[in-house]
């Protein structure tokens, strides 16, 4: 019979920082590309057609970047479940007329420290919650949003044995300049194992 390994506390301790501090580099190198794609658009002092192909190498150098920062985040939550760290994931976004959604901010909390992460990290989870409501009716989308983000609430009442402040749902009416809601949905990361979340960029 093979006996389980379980790692010390404090060798645990470092393997997660360590795996923090690659987020981190992970994160700050993406927002770099991004920077550079918003760069290459505006440049017009090189031929149009070597600007298309440098737009094009680095477009795609950082959807692989985003698809494999996307399976790291999921390793990384599942590792951080292991300890008492607190992973928390909170999208913000708007929902316009017809279900049509625009995502403003995408954040993981670490212990409480905050990191942005690319949009699409959000897009695909947006889009399961999206594809559960019914109806075209703008004023019935804050009582599915609500109806949706009380079940997560109970799930993780019961994971985390009564815990509910990692959780967090804010619905605002905004009527002008344009009718939408802004939302902010906040969750502990393991909503994304929980939903089998898949880096398809």
């Amino acid at each position: 019979m093979e006996r389980e390994i379980s790692l010390h506390s404090s060798v645990y301790e470092v393997e997660f920082w360590k795996r923090y501090r690659v987020m981190g580099a992970m994160l700050h190198h993406m927002n770099t590309q991004k920077i550079l794609l918003e760069e290459l658009k505006k440049e017009r002092a090189i031929p149009e057609q070597a600007r298309d192909m440098a737009l094009n190498a680095v477009g795609e150098e950082l959807k692989q970047n985003i698809s494999l920062f996307c399976d790291f985040l999921l390793n990384f939550i599942s590792y951080g479940m292991q300890g008492l760290h607190k992973i928390d994931f909170e999208m913000r976004f708007l929902i316009l007329e017809k279900k049509t959604v625009e995502v403003e901010r995408c954040i993981i909390h670490v212990n409480e420290r905050t990191h942005d992460v690319p949009f699409e990290v959000s897009q695909v989870f947006l889009e399961e919650i999206i594809e559960k409501m019914t109806g075209d009716s703008r004023d019935s989308y804050p009582y599915q949003l609500i109806g949706y983000y009380q079940e997560y609430e109970t799930y993780f009442d019961q994971m985390l044995g009564g815990n509910l402040e990692r959780s967090g749902l804010e619905i605002t009416d905004e009527i002008f300049p344009r009718k939408c809601y802004h939302v902010m949905i906040r969750l502990p990361g393991q909503v994304l194992i929980r939903e089998g979340f898949r880096a398809d960029y």
